[in-house]
């Protein structure tokens, strides 16, 4: 008898935050507790896998493990002990203890162990359950622990996922159908058959395949074409070693300080070594947030102390070419104009400082004072000016680019205070109508 769709039956109102992360067994030779620990981009493939389901928003995450799998219990105990999971976490062998796990649950999330989850995919499969409906068929799917450990024990070597995916076509046993336990919604998060992990190869594929994708949703034209190139080369290598993105990021504070001062020397020579490390600087920058994206190690420290190290570098380079100008020429405009580039520049920090960080945390989706002023977080974070400063270090102008640096940045950044005041403006006059 085909399993039917109960709707007589309700689904307990519980918050969906339930997973279950199925494993199946590895390719021979190898074993569940190395293959699963294999690292793809610094983490290990299943730390990776429980990282991305808690940053979906789940909960409590069960790991189902059929036949006992050689090691895995060993490799929950490690994942239990990593400061960055925050996940309860319960790994059960059996189908009589994966049924006892999910009882009194509403929703339930089931996802594939062999492939890369994403966190993205995760609260896609969220949604839609919280919606009543099932990620693959569009209607709703309805189990229920008796259910689930009878197809558990029957699925045989198709798989436990293989068998809920097909679960409307599939035969299941009749003691199945006459449960009384309480139901719980089904969700499938959608497989990506690009994101298995079935080979030995695959590793590097994922790893590849993940540094590709660690950039910014707000990336600039110069970051995404150019200094990305760059960055992930810094990145294949550093993320191999412990060292840490707040430590890079002080790295890239240090070499953009460093370029400061060899604009505070002057000179077309220095002011050039000044220009070419500034733009290592940018790739650093863009190393560390790319590695803190890929090793779930990002913070609400972390993202300030970027900001803040970024424009430190930027009022120092600016202060310093003017002063570097005005020991070649002795001509006092020059330490005017360095003094309002640092002027307009901090002014804009200041402003936009708070809805950078807030841009970074959402992975680039930016929300500021109004819909129409999208993107002027991206004009403050912009790395693409150094690409102009190296070029004009490069043919001796660098009078004209702190000229207009001094005028774009006090305009930026008086258009940002008139902003803000109009914004200000426009709530209080929606609340005082209220």
């Amino acid at each position: 008898m085909s399993l039917q769709v109960d709707h007589e039956k309700t689904v307990p109102e519980r918050e969906n935050s339930l997973a279950v992360l199925i494993l199946s067994n590895p390719p021979s030779p190898h074993k569940a507790g190395d293959w699963y620990w294999k690292n793809i981009a610094g983490v290990p493939f299943l730390l990776r896998n429980i990282l991305s389901v808690q940053q979906g928003g789940v909960k409590r995450l069960v790991i189902f493990a059929r036949d006992n799998m050689t090691g895995v219990e060993e490799l929950c105990q490690r994942a239990r002990e990593d400061s960055r999971v925050m996940v309860e976490l319960e790994c059960v062998w059996t189908p009589e203890d994966l049924a006892e796990s999910v009882k009194s649950e509403g929703e339930i999330l089931f996802l594939d162990g062999s492939a890369i989850n994403s966190k993205t995919g995760v609260e896609q499969a969220r949604k839609l359950g919280s919606s009543g409906l099932n990620s693959e068929t569009g209607e709703p799917f309805l189990m229920d622990p008796v259910k689930l450990k009878s197809l558990a024990q029957n699925c045989g070597d198709q798989g436990l996922l293989a068998c809920l995916r097909d679960i409307r076509f599939q035969e299941t046993c009749s003691s199945a159908d006459n449960s009384q336990e309480d139901p719980f919604r089904v969700m499938l998060a959608d497989a990506d058959e690009n994101g298995r992990v079935t080979r030995q190869n695959d590793f590097d594929l994922m790893n590849e395949r993940l540094l590709q994708a660690s950039g910014l949703d707000n990336d600039s034209f110069m970051d995404r074409h150019f200094t990305r190139h760059i960055s992930r080369y810094l990145t294949r290598q550093i993320i191999k070693t412990p060292i840490t993105p707040n430590q890079l990021t002080l790295v890239s504070l240090a070499v953009g300080l460093e370029a400061a001062g060899c604009f505070l020397f002057g000179g077309y020579g220095m002011s050039l070594l000044g220009a070419a490390l500034l733009l290592l600087s940018a790739c650093i920058d863009c190393s560390d947030g790319e590695i803190a994206r890929l090793k779930f190690m990002e913070s609400p420290f972390g993202k300030r102390l970027d900001i803040i190290c970024d424009n430190l570098v930027h009022i120092a380079v600016f202060f310093s070419i003017g002063m570097g100008l005005y020991g070649s020429t002795n001509k006092s405009l020059f330490i005017i104009l360095g003094s309002l580039a640092v002027l307009g520049s901090l002014v804009c920090f200041i402003v936009l400082s708070p809805n950078i960080i807030n841009s970074k945390s959402q992975n680039g989706h930016l929300k500021i004072f109004l819909d129409r002023d999208k993107g002027l977080e991206d004009s403050l974070a912009n790395r693409d000016f150094t690409y102009l400063l190296f070029i004009m270090a490069l043919i001796g102008s660098l009078d004209i680019f702190i000229g207009m640096t001094a005028l774009g940045a006090n305009a930026f950044a008086g258009y940002l205070l008139y902003n803000k005041f109009i914004s200000a403006s426009e709530r209080n006059g929606n609340l005082s109508g209220r």
